[in-house]
């Protein structure tokens, strides 16, 4: 619902704030459709945990951009200056041939980023605002940056490394 009112109104940060955390989920109840007896329905599964074993979940974890290889990278940055990126290209085939690397595992990474999707052949942005990012550690790092979250992550990040050569 929130993401909804962002998309409509554009609030932006004002409703999401620095966003550097994510919650974490604690799975207590898993739902599968089901077909049983001809019926169409959902098989439910409860998922028992004490509440020692709960509260050493943590509540939250630090968000962090896709980490990418060199090769996903150049073909993200292709979806982001508006080119195609399809499994039947030749050209794109012969250049992860001569590199080592197999379209299938390539795709697989990109989709796993969660900034793509895959119709037929075709992969395809699904961002509004796609940002690649060259660590100076030489790490490619990848993310949705509508709402500025991937500029913060870099801020802390080189904010941390930092005080960390400070010490």
């Amino acid at each position: 619902m929130w993401t909804r009112l962002d998309e409509m109104y554009g609030f932006g940060r004002q409703l999401w704030g620095e966003d550097l955390e994510t919650e974490v989920g604690r799975a207590l109840l898993s739902f599968r459709a089901a077909r049983l007896g001809g019926r169409n329905g959902w098989q439910v599964r409860v998922h028992e945990i004490d509440d020692e074993a709960l509260n050493e979940i943590p509540v939250t974890e630090q968000w962090s951009p896709a980490f990418v290889g060199e090769e996903e990278f150049v073909l993200l940055m292709k979806l982001c200056n508006g080119g195609e990126v399809r499994g039947d290209d030749p050209e794109t085939l012969s250049w992860l041939e001569s590199r080592g690397i197999e379209y299938d595992d390539v795709r697989d990474c990109l989709l796993q980023t969660h900034l793509v999707a895959l119709s037929g052949q075709h992969l395809g942005l699904i961002t509004k605002e796609c940002a690649l990012v060259i660590l100076p550690t030489g790490e490619y790092v990848a993310a949705e940056n509508s709402t500025g979250r991937l500029d913060r992550w870099i801020a802390r990040w080189w904010e941390l490394r930092e005080r960390a050569s400070d010490q």
